[in-house]
């Protein structure tokens, strides 16, 4: 095993069982490529894979996800360490685990560590007692600042994990499918922010116009958020009302987007096919390079 990163137990069995959340890639290479992220990032719907044991294509995945497909060009063994329906939080504790446990070990093993961080939409795990005991927001009412202090946090986790690495561990962090606040890309100072997220490439290759600011697409993202926030804000029919066109919305039109999209398949979020795998890696590797 080239990672061991041992659970906690604040995660329930549905994170420690139901599906492999580490998947690996040994080809005895002088790199190593570490992704971190969601079912975007696993390669769910590659070959009918699916977050269930016995309809998971493990070896296809690995060949076929953009991490393996960077790890592939450049000489490179693999970790995959994602899971579907993760949210940002998670992704972030398994980065913050690898960094506790792993770094010194890998950082003296591999001349170079590419870690890949693809973040999320906002609102995953808002549900979790723990994440939101960890957020320090004073003020609901002003709903689209709760959005924007929501990734503050994660990147806030990110800057502090990366702050003190050994060289040769480099992290680059993206996103896959909704977009970042313009005044919290400037806050990412210890690691390489990828301009362009995920759908931006798979939209561009097919030509589609669409309207940025879209921070949450999927029911697993809308609904904890939608729950926290009416525990919290003032006024909930004020809120409703913004929910709807804010969230909803720009969601839906999204969703509409990627249903006609050639590079996603149809299930869940939509996940990437071979060639949107392809598109994300080749763009990766101009950072990386």
């Amino acid at each position: 095993m080239i990672i061991n990163l041992d659970y906690q137990d604040y995660w329930s069995y549905w994170f420690k069982s139901y599906c492999s959340t580490h998947s690996e890639s040994n080809t005895g290479g002088e790199n190593l490529v570490v992704s971190f992220g969601d079912s975007w990032t696993w390669g769910d719907s590659l070959n009918n894979s699916k977050i269930n044991p016995d309809n998971d294509d493990e070896e296809y995945r690995l060949n076929n996800v953009y991490g393996g497909l960077i790890a592939k060009k450049i000489n490179a063994n693999f970790v995959n360490i994602s899971f579907p329906g993760a949210g940002n939080y998670w992704i972030l504790d398994r980065f913050r685990i690898f960094v506790d446990k792993q770094v010194k070990q890998l950082s003296k093993q591999y001349k170079n560590v590419y870690v890949v961080i693809t973040l999320t939409e906002l609102g995953r795990l808002l549900e979790f007692e723990k994440y939101t005991n960890e957020l320090s927001i004073d003020n609901h009412d002003d709903y689209n600042s709760v959005l924007k202090n929501l990734e503050k946090f994660d990147f806030d986790i990110i800057n502090e994990l990366s702050k003190n690495l050994p060289s040769n561990i480099k992290v680059f962090v993206g996103r896959n499918f909704t977009d970042t606040f313009d005044d919290n890309k400037k806050l990412l100072t210890n690691v390489r922010y990828i301009k362009d997220t995920w759908l931006d490439l798979l939209f561009k290759e097919q030509n589609f116009s669409y309207k940025k600011n879209c921070r949450i697409v999927s029911s697993i993202g809308h609904e904890p958020f939608y729950k926290y926030m009416t525990n919290n804000v003032s006024d909930k029919w004020h809120f409703k009302d913004w929910f709807t066109t804010n969230i909803i919305e720009p969601g839906l039109e999204r969703t509409t987007l990627l249903e006609k999209s050639k590079l996603n398949y149809k299930k869940a979020t939509k996940h990437p096919t071979e060639e949107g795998h392809a598109i994300w890696a080749n763009y990766l590797e101009t950072y990386i390079e």
